[in-house]
């Protein structure tokens, strides 16, 4: 009897794995592998004994099992409690963040307004009030207005800007390179600004009547691109308001006063390295340089004469409140960056536009998908003439083209031969999804700050072709960092386009690829809308007074800012201690010197003799 238990025993410790895996196999087991000779003699209590010890393991197995789930369920449970919690706890402190009411201030200039649509955008995503206030422009009503609604902004339009008035813009922009030709076009620039023309439609003015009908009150935090900065300060002055911020488009738009190494005019260089005769000639025009900019930006940033700006020279305001570049350091030159100076690379709409299902059939047709697509635009302001029209369709031998058009330059295609396999033409394209796609390799643009942004965000290389304002400018600096080359417009004919490409995208094409793929990382690293969305709570929270410079925040003078009093008082103490010590050196030499005891003996006995 008990070598049987034993045996029970024995066979339930050595199958404990197996039973816990398949416990009724286990018991069938069990019953099969015991003696036969046992079943007449001890059959009742061998089963009530098998029961017994089966049962005990199996409420063992069962009691662990029940154990262990219900210990992951608690777990469970727990993090799950606690997940909630640290949720709860970020969506208080989200919520209990004071929801804004901003103002956004804009011109006429769709290329300006794009980044502040941005801005706003994100902001309005983050639960805060946007409204936008500005002229619209003719033509350009689903951008200025249906575009920013779709993004959840409010719009106050406050006057419409004629399409014939934006052409006589266009056209006072356009000039070639050089000096004489950029001091030219700053001067047609200050006549345009100041035209009758202009002045009936003066945009500036009528933001200003419209302001004057708001309720200050209603907003918290103005923000405005440089062409309406007047009207910041005017706001500021007007509500009593102390958070404002400017955003600026324009390449190369610093301070200069600030900087204090040789710094190249936008008259004379490009490039920081500068050779003698560069910084000599920087040097003598920066002079020339402020005042023309003091002159064009009285026209082009003061209504009727009447000037808010802190200072009289633009360049100097943007150290006076918070400025997002939508540019980075690598297409701008090293400079000084104060506290409040911020460099965003380029602020970008939270959702892009799809391609057109026509566009999208057309890039993935499989026939032609050898051959290097080609994206070109001239933008809102260049118009291009039929014999570079001509020039630009005879690519499509070698290349295809998606070509951005607008309806107002488009009588230029009447009567040339476009085949439509090689050659797509729109007057509106998705552009920043288009320069995405990866058969997109060359970019031909007029040099917009904009379009070679989001071409470089892209890693997509640019053929400029300037056709006036800033554009020169930034084509030169492009060419200088290898991120692409340009041409005059009259010198934009077959050969010369030909040979551009085939040095961007054939002969150093590699040099290209490394400088824009540097540029995109640039770009993608500086924080774009969402850390200038964080800025502006930032500044919203605790103000921006901390971040001034002390000649701005102490308004200092004149003497006070150049040093000049205490520089004065250290050459007068130089002057008095080197009489001084001449003094003290005449009356030492006089009773101490051999060399003047000589003299005085000899000029003593010469007396005596006379």
């Amino acid at each position: 009897m008990h070598a049987y238990i034993d045996y029970i025993h024995t066979k339930v410790q050595s199958s404990r794995v197996c039973f816990k895996i398949f416990p009724s196999a286990f018991l069938e087991q069990f019953l099969l592998s015991t003696p036969f000779s046992f079943y007449d003699n001890y059959n009742l209590y061998r089963y009530k004994l098998l029961q017994s010890a089966a049962g005990v393991v199996i409420k063992h197995m069962i009691l662990i099992k029940m154990i262990r789930v219900a210990a992951l369920v608690l777990l469970i449970l727990f993090y799950r409690v606690t997940s909630l919690s640290s949720l709860q706890k970020e969506d208080d402190i989200i919520s209990s963040k004071e929801k804004l009411s901003v103002l956004l201030l804009h011109s006429m200039f769709p290329s300006h307004f794009l980044p502040l649509l941005s801005l706003g955008a994100e902001l309005s995503s983050r639960g805060h009030k946007v409204t936008t206030l500005g002229p619209v422009l003719e033509g350009y009503e689903n951008l200025f207005i249906k575009r920013a609604q779709s993004l959840g902004l409010e719009t106050i339009e406050t006057n419409m800007v004629s399409a014939e008035t934006f052409k006589m813009y266009s056209q006072s922009a356009e000039h070639e390179e050089g000096f004489i030709s950029t001091v030219k076009w700053i001067y047609n620039m200050s006549l345009f600004f100041t035209s009758p023309s202009f002045k009936k439609e003066n945009y500036l003015v009528k933001m200003r009547e419209t302001i004057d009908a708001l309720n200050g009150s209603d907003y918290d935090y103005v923000i405005s691109e440089h062409a309406t900065m007047s009207l910041l300060y005017y706001t500021q002055r007007k509500w009593s308001i102390e958070d404002i911020m400017l955003v600026t488009v324009v390449p190369d738009f610093i301070a200069r006063s600030i900087v204090p190494w040789p710094y190249p005019s936008l008259l004379i260089s490009s490039s920081d390295d500068m050779s003698f005769v560069d910084r000599l000639l920087s040097a003598l025009f920066l002079p020339l340089e402020t005042l023309m900019m003091s002159f064009l930006g009285k026209a082009l940033f003061v209504a009727e004469d009447e000037c808010y700006l802190p200072s009289s020279n633009p360049l100097e305001v943007l150290l006076y409140q918070p400025t997002l570049y939508t540019t980075v350091i690598g297409i701008e030159l090293p400079q000084v960056i104060l506290p409040l100076q911020h460099f965003l690379g380029p602020l970008l709409p939270p959702d892009h536009s799809l391609l057109d299902s026509r566009l999208s059939t057309w890039l993935e047709n499989t026939s032609n998908a050898h051959s290097p697509v080609i994206y070109i635009s001239m933008g809102t302001t260049v118009f291009i003439n039929r014999e570079m029209a001509e020039a630009l369709l005879k690519l499509s031998s070698e290349y295809r083209l998606v070509w951005s058009l607008r309806k107002s330059n488009q009588h230029v295609l009447l009567g040339l031969n476009i085949d439509n396999k090689t050659v797509y033409v729109a007057p509106w394209v998705a552009q920043f999804t288009v320069l995405g796609h990866s058969l997109v390799k060359l970019a031909i643009l007029h040099c917009g700050i904009n379009g070679i942004q989001e071409a470089f965000y892209n890693e997509v290389p640019v053929l400029c072709i300037p056709g006036g304002a800033d554009q020169y400018f930034l084509a030169s600096r492009l060419k200088v960092k290898k991120l692409g080359l340009w041409l005059n417009a009259k010198d934009a004919n077959e050969d010369n386009l030909k040979r551009a490409i085939s040095t961007i995208l054939v002969k150093e094409k590699d040099q290209f690829k490394k400088n824009t793929k540097k540029m995109s990382a640039l770009f993608k690293a500086a924080g774009g809308v969402k850390k200038g969305a964080d800025l502006v709570e930032l500044y919203a929270e605790i103000g921006y007074k901390h971040g001034l410079p002390s000649f701005i925040r102490y308004e200092w003078n004149f003497i006070q800012y150049y040093n000049i009093d205490v520089w004065c008082v250290l050459v007068i103490i130089l002057i008095v201690g080197l009489m001084g010590c001449r003094l003290c050196c005449g009356c030492f030499c006089r009773r101490f010197c051999c060399c003047c005891y000589c003299w005085r003996q000899s000029k003593e006995k010469k007396t005596k003799t006379d």
